[in-house]
């Protein structure tokens, strides 16, 4: 998958999960040397006063000067959540490679929540969430923990415009677990030349402060665990193997 550097275009997506290791993925694959995967978070496909500016203010944030064989990327796992995201992507480029990174979508609504509760300690609990879930799911709701879990939900809104084949699922566990073997097959995927040694960085979690005020309690995780099996199926059923990972929870 080749660049054409005589019209700048950006590749490829990291588009979700939260929480679920999408900047360490990114500071990843910034050491490959073919790869210009901007730094930050850019949303300018999910925030419509940014997507208003254009391309060409879009572009900036890249180097397309860096020569052929580059691939040029963009990471925010917004763009996952956002229902008018995919059609956007899909009109600026139709040939994308959307990457997604899935954690054990329990301990991911468990890390949103404890997030949620670092920046604000008024946030909501994930009791009180969960008894208006679909309404937070509709207004796309920071304190939505389980919509931002049910990853069948969001694979479904990118399928409607991308192929399976131009979608790629990392499982956060086995990245963590094999680092090396695990992006490699991404890089694989990507076209991108293989024997760049590419380094995990260290990922803060959270401080451990966060969790013990606010534990959550042993029903809440059982309740979660029962409704996220659907999304534990999807994953399964759309990697076509089981993750064992996540069936501690599950």
């Amino acid at each position: 998958m080749i660049s054409d550097q005589t019209k700048p275009i950006v590749d490829f997506f990291i588009v979700g999960a939260m929480k679920s290791g999408t900047s360490s993925l990114r500071d990843m694959l910034r050491q490959h040397p073919n790869v210009d995967l901007y730094r930050g978070e850019i949303h300018y496909f999910d925030k419509l006063n940014l997507f208003e500016k254009g391309g060409e203010w879009y572009h900036e944030h890249f180097d397309f000067n860096c020569g052929p064989g580059v691939l040029h990327g963009d990471k925010s796992p917004s763009y996952s959540l956002d229902p008018d995201t995919p059609a956007r992507m899909y009109s600026y480029n139709p040939e994308a490679r959307i990457i997604w990174i899935f954690r054990d979508p329990v301990k991911r609504a468990v890390s949103n929540f404890h997030h949620a509760k670092k920046r604000n300690q008024d946030a909501m609990s994930i009791e009180e969430s969960l008894s208006q879930a679909e309404e937070l799911a509709a207004k796309n709701s920071p304190a939505a923990y389980l919509y931002r879990s049910q990853y069948e939900r969001h694979l479904a809104a990118f399928t409607e415009y991308f192929p399976e084949d131009r979608q790629y699922i990392l499982i956060f566990e086995e990245l963590l677990a094999n680092p090396a073997a695990e992006v490699g097959k991404l890089v694989s995927w990507l076209g991108l030349e293989a024997g760049t040694e590419l380094k995990l960085p260290h990922s803060n979690e959270g401080k451990p402060v966060i969790k013990r005020k606010f534990p959550v309690h042993e029903d809440t995780m059982k309740q979660l665990g029962d409704l996220l099996v659907p999304t534990l199926s999807a994953v399964e059923g759309r990697l076509g193997r089981k993750v064992e990972a996540w069936r501690k929870t599950l």
